[in-house]
């Protein structure tokens, strides 16, 4: 059974949408490959917040939620060690999120059972 987990990240307020987007997807993604190797989730997509939010706000925590899937819970155990308990990787890791993540809008939780529903036919 797979595991999946959710990431909402919030950008640094000095970035816009663009430089955040850039830095994610250039920098950090590909960080994050080459430094945990097989290790890295089996499935990541990302999908970014636009500027106006339901309700017709313009704020939001928010600017990315991103899912993240892992052939099972013992492949997401190899992942959290590579990525926050492996000395040299993740300081490297934590210094990028430094660049482009507000912490104070950061969080992840794990998803079960997850249900899709289709159209129903006429």
């Amino acid at each position: 059974m797979t595991f999946k987990l959710i990431l909402l990240v919030g950008r640094k307020p000095n970035l816009t949408h663009t430089q955040f987007r850039n830095h994610y997807e250039t920098i950090y993604i590909p960080l994050l490959q080459r430094l945990l190797g097989d290790d890295f989730p089996r499935c990541y997509t990302c999908t970014y917040i636009g500027d106006r939010v339901c309700g017709g706000s313009t704020e939001c925590a928010h600017d990315s939620v991103s899912e993240l899937v892992f052939d099972d819970a013992a492949h997401f155990a190899r992942f959290w060690h590579a990525y926050a308990e492996s000395g040299q990787e993740s300081n490297q890791i934590a210094a990028c999120e430094e660049g482009f993540v507000n912490l104070l809008n950061f969080a992840y939780y794990v998803v079960e059972n997850a249900v899709e529903a289709v159209p129903l036919e006429d």
